[in-house]
């Protein structure tokens, strides 16, 4: 049985992470982030949680119709074999497309970075002076103000 304060409060966090897994939400807080969920199907992140949010309506907001499990007829537990095998085929889809959107992402800004320390060594070592941009006009002396 639950009693005092502290009991009080056990009780009540287990209501809410109860709440956020019938909503797909998995709690897995950072240390910038103590509040934040994560669905464990669309892999939608939530977080800045009110008491009085409803997990099942805010994540319905924010994933809109992207979320299989949330559009799901009946509840997980009544699946069929058949019905759990497309859910999950969806589930991994959706997994592997954001993984690959992550090292993709992460490649794009290292090679962003390399270029640019290799370009630096260049100029330094070498006085190099890349070309410049044929599609950026170079400045005439017409251009050029003038001063009176």
């Amino acid at each position: 049985m639950f009693t005092g304060e502290t009991n009080q409060v056990s009780l009540m966090q287990c209501l809410i992470y109860k709440e956020m897994a019938r909503a797909g939400l998995i709690h897995c807080p950072g240390a910038n982030e103590p509040d934040l969920t994560k669905c464990f199907f669309c892999l939608i992140e939530l977080e800045g949680w009110e008491p009085d949010h409803d997990p099942w309506l805010e994540h319905s907001k924010r994933a809109g119709d992207s979320c299989g499990f949330l559009s799901l007829s009946k509840s997980f537990d009544d699946l069929t074999v058949e019905e759990y095998y497309e859910l999950e085929m969806e589930r991994v889809r959706i997994f592997l497309s954001k993984t690959g959107q992550s090292v993709i992402n992460a490649y794009e800004k290292e090679v962003a970075a390399t270029t640019q320390r290799l370009v630096g060594h260049f100029v330094n070592k070498y006085q190099y002076a890349p070309e410049p941009d044929p599609a950026t006009p170079a400045a005439t002396e017409n251009d050029m103000p003038t001063t009176t």
